[in-house]
This record gives C-alpha cells, structure tokens and sequence, in this order.
C-alpha cells in the first residue's frame, strides 16, 4: 500500500471500531511488513487513548429521527462518520515526526498535556515558555510536559492565534495534518480544522516558515499580512496580501462573513452554538454570504440567510436540517 494517507485511514477506523474483514486483512498485511509502521500504530494509540475516547461515542448518534425521514422522503441518511477526524488525528500525530515517536515509545511516563475549547466557547491559553494562544471553539491544542527543553513543539487541531513568545535557542514548531510552521517570536493565527479543506496562516507580525504536503516542496516563508492557503486534497499552497481582521473578530466573539459559503457557515455556527447542521442540497451548499452576525443567534442569523438566498430550515431534536 503506497497511500500513506490510506494506511492511516485504517488505523483511524481501527481505533473507531469500523474495520470490515477486508480491511482489517489489509490493515494487519501493511504491520506485518512494515516494522516502523508498528511503532507508529502504538504512538497513535497512546495518543489516542489519552485525548479522544470521548469523540469515539458521537459516531453512534443518529442524523434524523426516523419519523422526519418517512415526513421528508429520504431512504437513508448516513450516520455522522468521524473518521475524517481520527484520520487526521492519525496523520498529525506521525507528521509530528520520529523526537514524538521515540520519546513516547521510549519513556513510558513521558506526558502530553491537552489545552480544549469546546464548541461554543473560545480559550485564553499560556504555554509555560509564555507564549500567549487564543483557541477558537472546537479546537486542541497538546504539547509535552517537557515543552521547554530542547524544542518547542505542538500539535493544533482547529483555529488558533499564537503570540509567541522569542527564544532564539528553542524553535517554536506547530504541527497540524498536513503543514508545520516554524517561528522564533512572532503574531499569527493558523486555522486547521480535520473537517475542512483548507488550512490557512495569517501572519501579522514577525515571519513564519512553512514545511509540509504542499506542491512546492521548498519552505515557504510568510511575511507580514499576508496569508497561505493550503488544499489539502490538490497540495496547492497559495499566498496572497490578507486585509480582513478574521482573527481578531472571532477573538473578541464576532461572527463575520466574508463571501462565505452556507457550507462553511454550517461549520461555523456548528461550532458557535453547539449545533448539528445538515445541507441536503449541494447546490444550497454552495450559496454565498457575507456580513456581520456577531449580534444573532443561531436562529435569526438562518432567517437572514435564508432571506437573501431562499432555503427552508427546520429542526429535529438536536438536528437542523437545511434544504431548497
């Protein structure tokens, strides 16, 4: 197997639970032929163990009530899969690099501390070298206890906007699926969520370097406003001059839109207000918004969408389904 994304594909619906015969055949041929496979399978899972068991339950959680699909017409809706997350879980935990791996299969009783922001809240957060982090809702940060030894290093899931403090002996480095950013002292806010596409770096202070699955295979260095815009699925990393305050809005609890689509809005607001969000349509999923909600809740701000782009909402127990 050459996909090395695939092989983590595996793994992520191993620890999940969702292996079929076929898979967990395919799965136990790739360990058996490959020994540094192994130690990172047992990383993961350390890994895994620690941070995640509770994420593993909301894949048993159903999208719509029985009821609401004979109402609406629908067969069969799939359940929410989680192993996009886990598979990016997977992927950052190995992109981290063989310092993670040894110390971990090494030093049993090395620990790795968790910083959380739930959904629905955002987090103030100072690491022990100083830096000062700003976690976005539905987002983690890990960093090992040992955190100001040799190397600075964390691993990001979700948004966050880092302050860092300088140290020109210790390298900052931040670790998310598909990009790592490397910095002395320097403002930035780096946004890489699993579920999402796109992982994005707006500097606005200081410089930044870039290492990771995209095209150019070179480091890329980052200059005040500016912004890189990795996909995750093309490896295509683009830099452009960033005017808009994306960062320091949801800092201070805005919610503004910036030609958004309804997808990503679905997103947004999933995380803001704690909501389970369905688009039944690809074509309303592609619908496009920008404007200042920051004063709405999550009710109101779906009246004014769907005053401006025609769309019906409607709720099923935790659920809202979105549709034309």
């Amino acid at each position: 197997m050459d996909n090395i994304e695939e092989k983590y594909r595996l793994l992520a619906r191993q620890l999940n639970g969702e292996l079929n015969d076929a898979e967990h055949e395919l799965l136990t041929d790739e360990l058996n032929q490959d020994e540094t496979f192994v130690a990172k399978q047992y990383v993961l899972q350390v890994f895994w163990q620690k941070f995640f068991p509770k994420v593993k339950s909301q894949s048993h959680e159903r999208i719509m009530t029985d009821t609401m699909k004979r109402v609406m017409g629908i067969k069969e809706v799939k359940r929410p899969q989680m192993t996009i997350w886990y598979s990016a879980i997977a992927i950052l935990v190995v992109a981290l690099g063989i310092s993670l791996a040894r110390n971990l299969l090494v030093d049993k009783n090395n620990e790795l501390i968790q910083y959380v922001a739930n959904v629905g809240e955002t987090k103030k957060v100072v690491l022990p070298d100083g830096t000062k982090v700003d976690l976005n809702a539905g987002s983690s940060l890990v960093i090992q206890k040992d955190f100001t030894a040799d190397k600075r290093q964390v691993i990001l899931t979700g948004e966050g906007y880092f302050d860092v403090a300088k140290d020109a002996e210790k390298p900052f480095e931040i670790t998310t699926s598909h990009l790592k950013v490397s910095v002395l002292g320097t403002r930035f806010d780096l946004k890489a969520y699993a579920d999402e596409d796109e992982i994005k770096a707006v500097l606005d202070e200081g410089k930044i370097q870039l290492d990771g699955e995209f095209n150019k295979q070179q480091p890329v260095f980052l200059k005040p406003g500016y912004a890189a815009t990795l996909n995750k699925n093309t490896g295509e990393l683009q830099i452009q001059p960033h005017k808009q305050q994306s960062a320091e809005q949801w800092r201070d609890g805005k919610l503004v839109f910036y030609n958004h689509t309804l997808a990503q809005i679905a997103r947004i607001l999933e995380r803001r207000f704690n909501a389970r969000i369905i688009i039944l349509n690809d074509e309303v999923k592609e619908y496009r918004f920008s404007g200042d909600f920051s004063h709405a809740n999550l009710f109101e701000l779906l009246g004014y969408l769907s005053a401006a782009r025609p769309f019906t909402f409607e709720t099923s127990g935790e659920y809202i389904v979105i549709s034309k």
